[in-house]
């Protein structure tokens, strides 16, 4: 059976551990590792992991939080919990099946060798196929001293993966919950599909939070997961699962500021990995307020998509792509058309010949775009009707937009008037957030 490593960033946890070890125990998949990357919590996250280890039967086979146990309690923990026949000896059962699982001898993980590293019981409800008993593990894993700083979800995911084993990478956050056939299931995709980043639904906790997102995100297809891709991070990070080669081609996570989840996506599309997603709900993904994911600045990530966009369209190494693209229009004369054209480097700006819109104020005149001040004129183009505009058109429009309370639509939606149009999305437009 294919070992899988469950990778968990943790900080200041404690408040969510509990359903999230638990939802992963629950998981109808064996073996299982589960590698948690612990950046200096200051509750009791590390503490309510080991007793949760020790009371739901997970084998603890590192823990680097500087704890040094006893010999006489290492020997203890090696004993399986589950069978109280056996003898406490170092050499128990559960010990030579985790010896064997990891192609060592019981001798390598001798309590006498040990400091700070412990074996807890082995889950005797978890069988693999052929009925054997199939481990399930933990490895804990804390910044060493000499890391002044708590670095972020992105360096824990780093870390928690470079000591995992696994041959696939199953990604969650420390306060969100797994379905119990998520494993199973986007294992079963991620076999069929070798260089996917496999994503899946999900449910949102509490049921209203980003509702808007949380629609579109659901909603896409495969071939949206692709083409989307400039307007969101199209699969949320909690739901990622990949293969470690693919983890390894794009190199891990950028550690170096933001939004470190859209920079790997786009990445991986770079370097020919294709997305994927089982289309139903395997998590339960938890609304947190002041979470890292919810205070990212705006323009940063805005200006993530730019530079993706600019990299794999406007200079693809597809020639038939960047030669569209050489000429394209911006549909949206508003705020975020103009902040885009703004954004863009100014070899790309040159590409860019006006502005599509649906507004009688702004069609058939010159659009301009200032700097600092009003005089400060950088751009001024020609806006035309949408329906009167040249593909390709890079999409500056929100998309799905809620009425306002007493507000009357007035004529077709934005997306009415986009599928009048007929357009190949990815090919003739493409998606702006």
């Amino acid at each position: 059976m294919t070992l899988i490593s469950v990778i968990i960033p943790m900080y200041n946890a404690s408040r969510f551990l509990q359903a999230t070890i638990e939802s992963i125990v629950a998981q109808t998949y064996r073996p299982l590792e589960i590698c948690v990357f612990n950046d200096g919590s200051t509750d009791d996250s590390c503490d309510l992991l080991r007793a949760l280890a020790q009371r739901l039967g997970i084998a603890v086979v590192q823990d680097d939080s500087g704890r040094a146990y006893l010999k006489e309690e290492v020997e203890r923990l090696f004993v399986v919990s589950r069978d109280q026949s056996l003898p406490e000896t170092p050499f128990s059962a559960a010990m030579l099946e985790l010896a064997e699982f990891h192609k060592v001898t019981p001798q390598d993980i001798s309590p006498s060798l040990l400091t700070n590293r412990s074996v807890l019981a082995i889950n005797e409800q978890s069988h693999g196929a052929d009925g054997t008993c199939a481990p399930l593990t933990l490895r804990l894993v804390t910044r060493g001293e000499q890391d002044c700083a708590v670095r972020g979800p992105g360096n824990g995911r780093n870390r928690a993966v470079r000591e995992s084993t696994g041959e696939f990478l199953c990604f969650i956050d420390a306060d969100d919950v797994m379905m119990a056939d998520r494993v199973a299931k986007q294992l079963e995709l991620a076999l069929k599909e070798p260089r996917a980043l496999v994503g899946s639904n999900f449910t949102r906790d509490p049921p209203d939070s980003t509702a808007r997102y949380a629609r579109w995100c659901n909603s896409l297809t495969d071939e949206q997961l692709t083409t989307h891709r400039f307007k969101e991070c199209t699969i949320i990070q909690p739901t990622w699962f990949m293969s470690r080669r693919n983890f390894d081609i794009v190199g891990g996570y950028d550690i170096n500021g933001w939004a470190e989840d859209l920079k790997f996506l786009y990445r991986h599309v770079a370097l020919g990995g294709t997305l994927h997603k089982v289309q139903e709900p395997l998590l339960m993904y938890r609304y947190v307020q002041q979470s890292v994911s919810s205070i990212v600045p705006r323009t940063l990530v805005r200006d993530i998509r730019l530079r993706a966009f600019e990299s794999q369209i406007l200079s693809s190494p597809n020639l038939e792509t960047s030669r569209r693209w050489s000429r394209f229009t911006i549909w949206g004369a508003g705020r975020d058309g103009k902040q885009f054209l703004k954004g863009l480097s100014k070899d790309y700006q040159r590409q860019v010949i006006g502005f599509c819109d649906v507004d009688p104020a702004k069609i058939g005149r010159n659009v301009s775009v200032c700097g600092e001040t009003r005089r400060d004129v950088l751009f001024n183009l020609p806006c035309v009707h949408f329906s009167e505009a040249k593909p390709p058109l890079l999409i500056c429009v929100t998309m799905d937009r809620p009425l306002g309370e007493g507000e009357v639509r007035q004529g077709p939606s934005f997306e009415e008037n986009l599928s009048s149009l007929n357009l190949r999305e990815g090919v003739d437009y493409f998606l702006f957030g």
